[in-house]
């Protein structure tokens, strides 16, 4: 995966504390853009171009971070996945 990259996220549950800290979050079956790839103690992260949050208190009281989330909630974009979304979207402005 690469900044700008298309991908599709597989992967929408959170814990009750990830709900209540982050008020925007990837939906499952959507399309996103991504704004920045990068490393945390937790693995590879993303921040999308869709989805942006309030900075929040970093735990080590070092200043505040945008949240993110992980890789492994996306896949990358295939073809098949923009022929249905352009569908999905002729059905709502239908």
């Amino acid at each position: 995966m690469k900044v700008g990259q298309e991908v599709i996220c597989i992967d929408d549950t959170f814990m009750p504390p990830q709900i209540e800290l982050i008020p925007n979050r990837p939906v499952e079956g959507k399309m996103y853009t991504i704004r920045d790839i990068f490393t945390t103690r937790m693995g590879k992260a993303l921040h999308l171009e869709e989805v942006s949050n309030p900075n929040l208190d970093h735990p080590s009281g070092l200043g505040k971070f945008e949240p993110s989330f992980s890789v492994d909630r996306f896949r990358r974009l295939i073809e098949d996945d923009v022929q249905v979304s352009v569908e999905q979207e002729e059905e709502i402005y239908a």
